[in-house]
């Protein structure tokens, strides 16, 4: 049979009634329970073999304990401590003397003789005794009860008075009622949760003309309600203050879209679930904030590039990368998935940077790939994800958040390039400000050499110091650097996620602390937790809205799996580590904080490399854009008019004559006319002269020539 324990709720299915468990006597066959929602204040026997039959019949069922004072001393004070020592003194001596106090002619006895020390009446002592019974058998259900006393009112009932200060004569304000209540709430859907973003003092002028308003034969305004049967303001603005759902609100008024881009809270963290380096990647393309000049004419600004990063969201580290003169499209990105898995030594040794094979080792295609509908939402895309053997998952429209990974590259790369000859501030376009174009001094080679140092000096030095790693990870002192910690997924987690035993504990009695309800869950000494009331009461959707809010919750300080917070005054609600944190589970709080130490002394002595090494990669693209700066021409004799109305044309010709080297490159004939027969900056050939060289000189032809040769000879 099943062991029964003190304390416990028993649910009687049959009777519909809650009953707590007192005491059991195994060897008698008796225990004492008490009727929880009864005023019956003595316990009453009853057979342990019986209730275990009815447990196993379904006739019984244990249930939740919502009776326990879940509440913390901090919400009291001194008088109110005072006071349940008082309490707990009178009946101590009784309800210590089990079972006897259970027995009726034993409890008559035991009352009697704390009825004469204390002189507290007999009636009076049964009411402490239920109390204590049915709260749990602890001394803090005789804390004062603050939300049971005074009296409760309904405002809206017809019969009670008006509530509030005095009306002023003349002013609009009535006794509201449950029909304007109604009315309040129709006028807040109708008006208010709508994309038109009206203030609440227009949807007040609204439901005034709608509700509160005579109207002629026509249904035209002919004259308002008199002011005593017309809300005011102030009773319209505190219904819904009272009443309103800011996640609601936000949704309604800035629309769903926005809303889950911009206001929507969550804990999930992207290297949740990966298993390892390539399992998932996330590829995107953003317009660089630079104009750039043409190779062969450098006086010729040809636009601004398309950079294209494709990106391993378990280690962060670039994979691959490619800069575009072309707009995003499916060849682009194709050439950045060739380029992830191509020797990285090749790629840069084109850019004139010599590297070790060891400084950029990404020469691998992932498994899936995380796109935004874009380029690669398209039959011609699945054809290219088949024959690469990619799993292709797109993000749902406007939630670029999704891709946290890349789109927080994009920031950095951005912040790499500020101040570079050509960049664009955000004032660009506006009266009176400078035209950054004019500044542009880099061509397409250059410019993705110094992406190319950015890109080796992120994935080599950068800290990401809000990366979750792992505690295997800390263990072998693997720092959080993207290349770091692709090694480490390379050898460690590639073929299976390691799994990590985790115990959960609940007390009865723990300590309290102060956490916070944030946008990503509800954080407690640099932790995250989360559990399921928060996920459905939309705590973090109000957090981003309105700010983090406190609340008090309970920890065990021999293990940091589980915290526990008062979602009522009757309830205790138990949280959980969310995924990126769960390896922090079976360690004590003291171990965690000395941790977070360690992090922020590790990530102090790491700044000096980080930035030595930035220093160094900045020395490079500074001797880069020098060496742009020299090549710069003198453009006096040619109006920014002009130069500024042939950024297309000469858009054109740079794409061309990069087609031109890229081919002959592939196919090993001598250099391209576009090379050999570049002018001088600033130079101006003869446009006839020029088209007949490039014909003369075609690539295509000459192969052609060749092949038709050797076909005659053999």
């Amino acid at each position: 049979m099943e062991k029964i324990g003190i304390n416990q709720i028993i649910h009687d299915i049959r009777k519909t009634r809650y009953l707590r468990i007192l005491w059991i006597d195994y060897p008698q066959d008796i225990l004492y329970w008490i009727q929880m929602d009864s005023k019956q204040n003595i316990p009453s026997m009853y057979s342990v073999r019986s209730l275990q039959d009815g447990l196993s019949s379904g006739e019984y069922e244990y249930a939740p304990d919502r009776w326990l004072p879940a509440v913390t001393l901090k919400e009291y004070g001194e008088a109110d401590i005072r006071c349940r020592d008082r309490v707990w003194d009178i009946v101590k001596d009784a309800v210590l003397r089990e079972p006897e106090i259970y027995m009726k002619s034993e409890r008559a006895q035991i009352l009697k003789e704390t009825e004469n020390r204390t002189n507290v009446r007999l009636n009076n002592l049964y009411k402490l005794l239920g109390r204590y019974w049915r709260g749990g058998k602890v001394p803090d259900v005789f804390l004062p009860d603050y939300k049971n006393r005074g009296k409760t009112r309904n405002y809206y009932d017809p019969a009670a008075k008006r509530s509030g200060r005095k009306k002023v004569e003349g002013a609009n304000g009535k006794k509201l009622t449950e029909e304007d209540l109604l009315k309040f709430s129709a006028a807040i859907k109708k008006y208010y949760h709508t994309p038109d973003k009206l203030t609440l003092e227009k949807v007040y002028g609204r439901l005034l003309r709608d509700s509160y308003s005579v109207k002629d034969a026509e249904g035209n305004l002919a004259a308002p309600y008199p002011p005593d049967e017309t809300p005011s303001l102030s009773q319209f603005l505190y219904w819904h203050n009272r009443h309103r759902s800011l996640p609601e609100e936000k949704n309604a008024r800035e629309g769903g879209k926005k809303y889950a881009l911009q206001f929507r809270g969550g804990t999930g963290k992207t290297t949740d679930f990966l298993l390892g380096p390539g399992m998932l990647s996330q590829i995107d393309a953003t317009t660089a904030d630079i104009y750039l000049v043409r190779q062969d004419d450098r006086a010729a600004i040809i636009g601004r590039p398309t950079m294209y990063f494709l990106m391993d969201a378990m280690s962060r580290t670039v994979m691959g990368m490619h800069i575009s003169l072309a707009p995003p499209s499916l060849n682009e990105a194709a050439m950045t998935i060739i380029n992830a898995a191509e020797d990285k030594t090749l790629y840069c040794r084109k850019y004139g940077i010599e590297i070790r094979p060891e400084d950029w080792p990404c020469m691998v295609v992932p498994d899936s790939l995380l796109a935004d509908r874009g380029e690669l939402e398209s039959k011609s895309a699945d054809m290219l994800v088949e024959k690469l053997g990619i799993k292709l998952q797109n993000t749902p429209p406007f939630r670029g958040d999704l891709k946290g990974v890349i789109e927080s590259h994009f920031h950095t790369i951005n912040a790499d390039i500020k101040g570079l000859p050509g960049w664009v501030d955000k004032d660009f376009g506006e009266r009176c400000t400078e035209d950054y174009r004019l500044n542009a001094r880099l061509d397409i080679r250059q410019f993705t050499a110094i992406i190319i140092e950015c890109v080796l000096w992120y994935n080599r030095f950068h800290y990401l110091s809000d990366y979750p790693r792992t505690m295997d990870m800390r263990q072998r002192h693997v720092k959080p650097i993207p290349l770091k910690l692709w090694e480490y997924g390379m050898k460690h987690l590639t073929g299976g996620l390691k799994v990590l035993e985790k115990e959960y504990l609940r007390f009865s009695v723990l300590p309290h602390g102060e956490a916070s309800i944030c946008r990503d869950g509800i954080h407690f000494k640099k932790m995250v937790y989360s559990c399921s009331l928060a996920e459905e009461e939309h705590w973090y959707d109000t957090a981003r809205i309105d700010g983090r809010t406190r609340i008090s919750v309970a920890y065990d300080p021999r293990n940091a799996a589980h915290i526990y917070l008062q979602a009522s005054p009757e309830k205790m609600v138990e949280c959980t580590l969310v995924e990126h944190n769960g390896m922090l589970g079976d360690f004590s709080i003291q171990e965690i904080e000395q941790m977070n130490i360690a992090d922020n002394d590790e990530k102090k002595k790491y700044e000096p490399t980080e930035r030595f090494e930035r220093n160094k990669a900045d020395e490079r693209i500074e001797a880069i854009c020098r060496t742009a700066e020299a090549m710069a021409p003198d453009t006096k004799g040619i109006s920014h008019a002009e130069r500024i109305r042939s950024i297309a044309e000469n858009l054109e010709k740079e794409m061309q004559a990069q087609t031109i080297a890229e081919t002959c490159s592939e196919l090993a004939v001598r250099p391209c006319p576009a090379q050999n027969s570049a002018h001088q900056p600033g130079s101006r050939a003869d446009p006839e002269e020029e088209e007949n060289s490039v014909q003369d000189n075609n690539p295509f032809a000459e192969l052609m020539d060749q092949l038709l040769d050797e076909a005659l000879r053999t």
